[in-house]
C-alpha cells in the first residue's frame, strides 16, 4: 500500500492512504509526496488526487460582523461570527 505525504506550507505531514489524504486540507497545488517519488509534485497532477478541490478550502480566523436592522421601529443589532 503506497503511503502519502504532503506539505502544508510549514512542515510535511503523513504518512496518509490516498483515501485519509483526501480528507486532509489539501488542494490541487499541495505538494505531495511518496516512497519513489524524485521531488514533491503537486497533488494535482497525480491521477489518483485529480478530484482534490482547485483551492484551498476556507480556515477559521475570527473576524465578526455586527448587522444593524430596524424592524418595525426598533434597531436591532446582531452580531455574526464569520470564520473564514
Amino acid at each position: 500500500m503506497r503511503l502519502y505525504y504532503f506539505h502544508d506550507g510549514k512542515k510535511s505531514q503523513g504518512p496518509f492512504t490516498v483515501s485519509d489524504l483526501k480528507k486532509q486540507n489539501i488542494c490541487k497545488e499541495t505538494p505531495v509526496w511518496f516512497y519513489g517519488l524524485p521531488e514533491w509534485i503537486n497533488a494535482g497532477q497525480m491521477l489518483e488526487l485529480e478530484d482534490v478541490p482547485d483551492q484551498m478550502p476556507l480556515k477559521a480566523t475570527g473576524m465578526g460582523l455586527t448587522i444593524k436592522k430596524r424592524f418595525r421601529g426598533v434597531i436591532i443589532t446582531l452580531f455574526n461570527s464569520f470564520h473564514f
